[in-house]
């Protein structure tokens, strides 16, 4: 397995989880820069958008991970909710800072909401494939035990074989990606189909290969996780359907 710390600077462990989100944040800004003109956005707004996203969506990850997944925990360890190299992310948190982030910046630019929605989803499925990664890294968010061969050890987790749900997480998002960038490229659509899509295929997908993870909250037949992907999804479709209409 890959080492947690990726290299040591001035003294200071630099994680691969952090690295991740750098490296998934660089990606989407140059990506939405090369394709803002397309969608009627300025290179400054970008600059000015893309702050508000990178503040709004990590707060809300680890608000929505410490109030949902693990409360105790950060009651007892105050200081930990600062410690976000140490993992603790909810996507479906950062989702709605997102939305606040891109909402307040169409009310400021006077940019329609869904088109700003469509420009940066198109690049989220491959920037979250980088937080998927960092979590196989940290050897966290582990699958289900299997006695199959695409089982691997966690031995930061324990000594059993499980599915490496980390990695099947991560390829999804970049079929996500790549799903995204077809419909974009050679399909003609009304403003805010991208973001349907996007809303249908990660949450309905993520969904499904949820079954394969160890839940953080089991709620008994589905996770926390799951509850929330229904909800993201079915709102997908509707949004779809008001899009056709």
């Amino acid at each position: 397995m890959i080492e947690p710390i990726a290299f040591t600077l001035f003294g200071f462990p630099v994680h691969w989880y952090g690295l991740s989100y750098v490296f998934g944040f660089l990606f989407s800004y140059f990506f939405i820069l090369h394709f803002s003109k397309e969608f009627g956005v300025k290179e400054q707004q970008i600059e000015d958008i893309f702050f508000y996203m990178m503040v709004f969506s990590v707060i809300g990850g680890r608000f929505f991970y410490i109030l949902f997944y693990n409360p105790l925990f950060y009651i007892s360890n105050p200081l930990q909710v600062f410690a976000v190299w140490n993992g603790g992310m909810s996507i479906h948190g950062g989702f709605l800072g997102a939305i606040i982030a891109l909402y307040y910046s169409s009310k400021k630019y006077k940019i329609p909401f869904l088109k700003l929605t469509d420009l940066f989803v198109l690049p989220t499925g491959f920037a979250l494939a980088f937080g998927r990664f960092a979590n196989f890294i940290n050897q966290e968010l582990v699958g289900i035990a299997t006695n199959s061969n695409l089982g691997i050890v966690f031995p930061l987790y324990d000594d059993v074989k499980r599915y490496p749900y980390q990695l099947l997480a991560s390829f999804k998002n970049l079929v996500i990606f790549q799903i995204l960038l077809y419909f974009y490229f050679f399909k003609k659509m009304k403003t805010g189909t991208l973001t349907a899509l996007f809303l249908i295929l990660y949450n309905g997908l993520r969904f499904i290969i949820d079954f394969l993870r160890v839940p953080t909250t089991d709620l008994g037949l589905i996770s926390l996780g799951q509850l929330l992907n229904l909800f993201f999804m079915f709102f997908g479709f509707y949004l779809l359907k008001k899009i056709k209409e």
